[in-house]
């Protein structure tokens, strides 16, 4: 939902509870329309000195007897359309239901502590792991976490070993079990469970002969919409605290994509006899809808002295006790060695300064030519950006240029080499802009040859689940021509085989040259083009831009730099009350 949205929904609110109101007041008003527009920024709730009344300024005491006056607010314990809480929180009952519930059952999981052998704990991670290194071994310590609690979040940057640690926590705990589990594996969008497929599929080639995999290894990813078994409205799903999932361990990847209601139905659905493992980098984009379930989890605390006692019993690697341990913290860990990343790469560097906020220590970098993975130029027009975009994407071209057949050199693989990227959808500068800038540029060098629709060569990308063709939001399709010259567009799966569409069987869809950061969430591309507006806008944050950035395995090129101390700046936290309400627990 759009800040223009949430305003106007916020005024139908406030004049269609100021009439069900005891007490009507400018107090409620103002709060009611407050709280929407928060809520279309991602935030859950917002807090009583946030509201404006001008009309008549007062006290906190005299707000929270305003609006508990009015009929329509209630204290926690009580159902009714708002909630003010002892902490000043102002919510929509629905979502502090889903804190509340969400918190309670994470408590619940967290408290429950599998009683293991240590021991062999310790053999099967020596198996799995390398130790030995000057650095303790975080992957290492995040396996024996996962084996020893039914719930475990495991953070890192780009390049840290986030699926390599996967892969080996899924071996140890099916190695480690007497009996078969059921171990499935989800994502908050089709294409980041592909990528989670493919991922763990070539870690465990490198790692295991696949054909001798161990029995109960998950071979497929799926959406948590899927795997909840979305309805048709939308809204509810098949499986719920009646239905629940019937999985021994649950894994999700990409998790600062989850909202809070989703997350929410997540817990409902997965019985308490089951593992939790959540993995994700809290510094990329949160969630479209409101809550930002990752950072509101993630806690920084460190552990304690008897779990840093367990954790060097069980893996021989040597870990500080934290500064504010606590149960919560006692679940994550956060992997910190970059493998993709050395000491010469830019890429890594930049990364890390975009989430300090730093603008002279980005800009200093950009202009270092001592990292020559990552550079930078002023916008001057598309012209300016031609010899990039013709040399980023002219292998392809070429390749896919050549009919049906390259489908087995990997066109996706060649596709996936250079992206351009965008911070906003609209515009000149935006995906819209972009994807004709692009056309026209290939076109004028002889790479394409357009006509109505679709071409040899045109990336599509889908934008609505469609459960007919079995198309996700999000997946990438490449047009090509088939034996008898006819246009068919080629989706790829996560095993690597092929499933072809004649372009009107697709579900809504637009061209794919230029993607914006959003869609890209999820993906990597060996180079970026990163293209920022002249003017800033409330939806460039920080967060965009690291998300932007490290989406890049070995080049990054920003392009705009108008505004780029002011996204560096923009860096507003969702408001939420997970955390203290767990803590407190």
């Amino acid at each position: 939902m759009s800040q223009l949205a949430g305003h106007f929904l916020g005024q139908a609110l406030a004049k269609y509870f100021i009439v069900l109101s005891n007490n009507p007041s400018s107090t409620l008003s103002s709060a009611i329309q407050k709280l929407c527009v928060k809520l279309a920024d991602g935030h859950t709730c917002i807090d009583l000195e946030e509201i404006d009344d001008n009309q008549q300024p007062c006290s906190l005491e005299e707000l929270r007897s305003a609006l508990f006056y009015s009929g329509v607010v209630s204290a926690p314990g009580k159902i009714a359309p708002f909630i003010l809480d002892e902490k000043n929180r102002f919510y929509f009952y629905r979502y502090y239901f889903y804190e509340q519930r969400l918190s309670e059952l994470l408590v619940k999981r967290i408290l429950q502590k599998p009683q293991v052998d240590k021991t062999r704990i310790r053999q099967l991670l020596d198996e799995l792991f390398v130790s030995g290194q000057p650095w303790p071994n975080l992957q290492k310590v995040a396996a024996a976490l996962a084996v020893t609690n039914q719930f475990c979040i495991v953070t890192g940057g780009p390049g840290t070993g986030k699926t390599s640690t996967l892969t080996r926590i899924i071996l140890l705990l099916l190695r480690f079990s007497d009996i078969p589990l059921n171990i499935k594996l989800a994502a908050p969008t089709g294409k980041a469970a592909q990528r989670m497929q493919e991922s763990i599929r070539a870690q465990i080639i490198s790692l295991h002969d696949p054909e001798r995999l161990p029995f109960g290894f998950p071979e497929k990813a799926s959406t948590i919409h899927s795997l909840l078994g979305a309805r048709s409205d939308g809204v509810s799903f098949y499986h719920d605290a009646n239905r629940p999932l019937e999985c021994d361990v649950l894994i999700i990847d990409e998790a600062s994509m989850i909202d809070v209601a989703l997350m929410y139905r997540i817990m409902e659905a997965l019985p308490l006899s089951s593992k939790l493992i959540i993995v994700g980098d809290p510094y990329q984009l949160a969630s479209v809808e409101a809550g930002s379930v990752l950072t509101q989890l993630v806690d920084e605390g460190g552990f304690d002295f008897e779990r840093v006692s367990d954790i060097e019993a069980m893996t021989g690697e040597r870990v500080n006790p934290g500064t504010k341990p606590n149960f919560l913290s006692q679940c994550h860990i956060a992997l910190t060695q970059s493998y993709r990343f050395n000491e010469k790469s830019g890429i890594g560097k930049l990364c890390l300064s975009v989430n300090e906020g730093e603008f002279g220590k980005v800009k200093a970098l950009l202009d270092d030519p001592v990292y020559s993975d990552i550079s930078s130029l002023e916008w001057t027009g598309w012209s300016g950006l031609e010899s990039f975009i013709f040399n980023g994407y002219k292998n392809y071209v070429e390749t896919v240029m050549h009919g049906p057949s390259n489908l087995s050199e990997n066109i996706f693989k060649i596709f996936s080499e250079f992206r351009l990227i965008c911070a906003i959808r609209d515009g000149n500068q935006g995906v819209i802009g972009a994807n004709i800038a692009i056309e026209n540029i290939l076109m004028r060098h002889g790479l394409i040859v357009p006509r109505q629709g679709f071409y040899i060569g045109r990336p599509v990308l889908i934008l609505k689940n469609d459960p007919f063709t079995g198309l996700s939001n999000g997946d990438i399709g490449i047009t090509v021509a088939d034996s008898n010259g006819k246009l068919c567009v080629c989706f790829e799966g996560a095993d690597g085989s092929y499933r072809q569409y004649s372009p009107g069987r697709l579900p809504p869809h637009e061209t794919a040259w230029a993607m914006t950061i959003h869609k890209c969430q999820g993906s990597e591309f060996d180079s970026v083009l990163l293209l920022l507006p002249r003017n800033m806008l409330p939806v460039m944050t920080r967060s965009l831009l690291y998300t932007g950035i490290s989406r890049a395995r070995k080049q990054v090129l920003i392009c705009g730099m108008d505004c780029l101390e002011e996204i560096l700046a923009n860096a507003p936290l969702r408001q939420s009350g997970i955390r203290s309400t767990l803590l407190s627990m």
